[in-house]
């Protein structure tokens, strides 16, 4: 249920600019971003809440001189290296830069959160042949996760974000040659940041929508992994131990993803702890998922020769040509709890602190390189939070009163509402 207004755009800014350039090279360039002067009215009736922190990085790839491969969109974000934002007045480090680097940031992070859709759109195939092509990256860091009811509910007044700092990190000029033999990035490489906003009657203390990572060696051919203290703050001041688990998602060993195994290697799962008994049908998850997101079957593409098949993309790499299975070498990541569009945030499972046990079986059970897990918590302040975070939008006590909780998520009621 939507209860806000149109968006209201606020610029972040490094040093007094909105735009700020640096050169890639051969170590990790960071730009740090804060509030401007130039702010809407933080009062009255006009409450501007923000929804997501947007980044655009626009860089040039230089393809090698004697060719290389021809470069997909969702292969780029590879080129950003990470994302770490703290606010110091809300609940210290929202977003770590080990959890949001370039391609989880885009292709889980923002897609999860923002109800399985994209801020923008995929722009074309970049030529394996010798030449430079801008390209325009966009990055959607949301505070909110729109697969729930009253999304609303997540989002942050812009009064407790006036001393935000959010760090961007430019990878090194040859992590693209990962994707293509000898190409690189380089200048001009510009960043931008603002905040998307939008107004509503009054500002709610927010849940919060976490992302951690989990990582655990394969070493010695490893089937279990263990999530260790699932619901504790991990950065956060200010939030209750224990979240919902919203998503639990393996990934795999593409996209720049970093894990060490390929999908179609997965054969089982299970995890009582999740109230999982032995699955063999792994494409199951597969499937499930697919269908929640909305693909539906192979589509035409535009010219005459080659289809585009909805396979094809997310949670597929786009250079995906599905055949047979669901779960193929080109699958991303293993989505083994998801939320569905348009769900109760009270039907999603509550796990109040502890380690968490998943196991899964291979067809060649992996001894090198890591297990990595992406976990989406969500989390509630507690009441010291609350109270000062209320406190500081000088909101009156006989007003706060009157304030109505429909929401719960840790079996006690939360300050979410709606006038």
């Amino acid at each position: 249920m939507r209860v806000y207004g149109p968006p209201v755009l606020v610029d972040l800014v490094s040093g007094g600019s909105p735009s700020v350039s640096v050169t890639p090279g051969t170590t990790v360039q960071s730009v740090s971003f804060t509030m401007g002067t130039q702010l809407p009215a933080l009062d009255g009736d006009n409450w501007p809440l923000a929804k997501s922190i947007v980044t655009r990085v626009t860089n040039t790839f230089d393809q090698a001189a004697a060719g290389g491969s021809v470069v997909n969109w969702d292969e780029l974000f590879r080129t950003n290296d990470s994302f770490d934002l703290l606010m110091p007045s809300f609940v210290g480090t929202y977003m770590r830069k080990e959890v949001y680097n370039g391609p989880s940031a885009k292709h889980i992070i923002e897609f999860f959160s923002l109800g399985y859709r994209y801020y923008d759109h995929a722009r074309a195939q970049i030529p394996a042949a010798d030449g430079d092509t801008t390209i325009d990256l966009y990055t959607a860091l949301p505070f909110s996760n729109d697969n729930f009811t009253n999304a609303h509910q997540f989002f942050v007044w812009l009064g407790w974000m006036q001393n935000l700092i959010l760090t961007v990190n430019i990878a090194t000029a040859t992590t693209i040659a990962a994707v293509s033999t000898g190409a690189v990035t380089k200048a001009p490489c510009t960043i931008k940041a603002w905040i998307e906003a939008y107004p509503a009657m009054e500002p709610c203390v927010p849940l919060i929508n976490q992302w951690t990572r989990f990582t655990q060696a394969a070493a010695a051919g490893s089937t279990s992994m263990l999530l260790q203290n699932v619901g504790q703050a991990n950065g956060l001041t200010g939030v209750m131990n224990g979240s919902r688990l919203a998503a639990l998602v393996e990934l795999m060993n593409v996209l720049g993803y970093g894990a060490t195994s390929t999908s179609d290697n997965y054969t089982q799962f299970q995890s009582s702890d999740l109230g999982q008994p032995v699955a063999n049908n792994v494409d199951g998850f597969v499937g499930s998922f697919l269908s929640q997101i909305g693909h539906r079957g192979p589509i035409s593409g535009i010219g005459a020769s080659t289809p585009i098949h909805d396979g094809g993309g997310n949670p597929y790499t786009m250079a995906a040509t599905p055949n047979n299975a669901l779960n193929a070498t080109t699958l991303g990541y293993l989505a083994w709890r998801f939320p569905a569009t348009d769900q109760l945030l009270q039907l999603v499972l509550r796990w109040r602190l502890g380690n968490l046990n998943i196991t899964r079986f291979f067809t060649s059970t992996p001894t090198t390189g890591s297990y990595i897990v992406l976990c989406n918590e969500i989390r509630q302040t507690d009441a010291t939070m609350r109270a000062s975070l209320l406190a500081a939008a000088n909101i009156p006590a006989s007003v706060r009163a009157k304030m109505r909780r429909p929401e719960t998520i840790l079996g006690e009621r939360i300050p979410i509402r709606d006038r």
